[in-house]
Formats: structure tokens, sequence, C-alpha cells
């Protein structure tokens, strides 16, 4: 296993936006070299750590979804922001992957008319020879109206069996393909790429790149009309 990498670690966030994001592209612009410099030292970082046969991520981020519609001539609106963090361990084997994972998911839904509730899952998730496995429960006290989950450890054959599962983005323990899969197709995307600088915890310092994409970009680097959302970051280590 790898410890660390020397120097200056990079932490890597890709941002899947459930919301109209206007794609660069359809200004006439696309990357800037600077992005695109940005882009090519995240390519180069996957590589490095992808070739490790272990390694932990680290990764916050905060997805959002809206759902608008009209009732008469009044226009309503309902919004969900899921804000998360998690910790993984990744264990590489045989072209496959084993996962020991905790995470945290604070859930603010905006109903329609006005009213916000809000509350916090955790959960311990494993990835075992590609079968799925889930602990989650609300912190504190649950309401009967949250969405249903399950009691203990449950292996996962679909992730809507349980309503409770929606924002804790688990399709990403199930998918191997990322939008940083297929460099040309990426930059072709035109997304948002960001640096800035900051610190870990142990007060190691980090640039932090942030790659940012709107729904019609993710649609189009998976040729699909459907999209999971997720937001992924991870942290070298």
């Amino acid at each position: 296993m790898r410890s660390r990498l020397k120097g200056m670690l990079i932490v890597l966030a890709l941002a899947l936006v459930l919301v109209a994001v206007p794609a660069q592209a359809q200004d006439g612009g696309g990357l800037t070299e600077e992005e695109s410099l940005l882009l090519d030292r995240v390519f180069e970082a996957r590589e490095i750590y992808r070739g490790w046969s272990s390694y932990v991520e680290q990764g916050s981020g905060v997805q959002t979804r809206e759902v608008s519609l009209k009732i008469g001539n009044t226009p309503q609106t309902q919004s969900t922001v899921a804000t998360w963090e998690r910790t993984s361990t990744i264990i590489r084997q045989d072209n496959d992957m084993n996962i020991q994972s905790s995470l945290a998911v604070t859930i603010d839904n905006t109903r329609f008319g006005g009213g916000v509730e809000s509350y916090t899952v955790n959960a311990d998730v494993r990835r075992v020879d590609q079968q799925l496995y889930v602990s989650a429960a609300y912190e504190g006290e649950s309401q009967p109206d949250w969405p249903a989950l399950p009691d203990g450890w449950v292996q996962v054959q679909k992730i809507s069996d349980w309503s409770g599962f929606q924002d804790l983005n688990l399709g990403d323990y199930l998918q191997q393909a990322t939008p940083f899969d297929n460099p040309e197709r990426l930059k072709e995307a035109s997304p948002t790429v960001t640096l800035e600088t900051g610190t870990l915890d142990d007060g190691t310092p980090v640039e932090i790149i942030t790659v940012e994409l709107g729904v019609e970009a993710i649609q189009s680097l998976f040729n699909t009309s459907v999209v999971d959302p997720s937001v992924t970051a991870m942290i070298i280590s």
C-alpha cells in the first residue's frame, strides 16, 4: 500500500449538478488553456493511484435536485439538497475492488408551498465480490414520514428498494465508470474546472481541483437520458 504522495497532494472533486448549468460550449467557449492543464493533472493523478493495490479515499460534496410544476397559474418548486461526507478504504484485486466505507448525509427538503425539513443519515457500506451491503440509520429520533430505511445490514439488490437510499450515492460503489475514464470526451463536454489551495486535518497542504458538469454534459458523456445523481471527491493519500 502506498502511504502518501510526496509534496503537494491533489484533491479531485467532481460535481455532477442536477440543475441547469450553462455549458461553456454553448457560448462558443470550451475549455480555457488553464482548465485543460488542470484536467491533465487530474488524469495523471488518477493514473498514479489506480496503480496502487489499496488506498484511502475521503470525499465530501453537495447534490441538488429540483422539481418545478405549475398549479393553476402558480409555479411551485420542490428541492432536495444532500450534503455528504465519506471515508472509504479501497482494495483492488483481479480487475475489481472491495470497499469498506462510512458516510454521513444531511438532507434538506424544501416542499411545494414552503416548509423545510432536515435530517441526517449515517451509514456503513461494504462492497465485497461485486455485492453491496449497507447498514443505515437516522441520526436521532426518526419521523414516520421520512424515507424508509432497513433495520441493520442488508444486501442491496436494487437501490430503489429502499427510498431512504436515494440520496446516499450508493451507485458510486457499484459503477466502475466515471467521467474521468475518457479524457477527450470529458474535455469536449466543456466542464468548469477550478483550482484552490487548502489543508488536510493534519495540516498537510493540498491543491483542490474541482470539475463541475451540468446535466446535458453528463448525459452526453454516458450516452443516456437518465442521470444517477452523485458527487464524488477524492483525496489521494
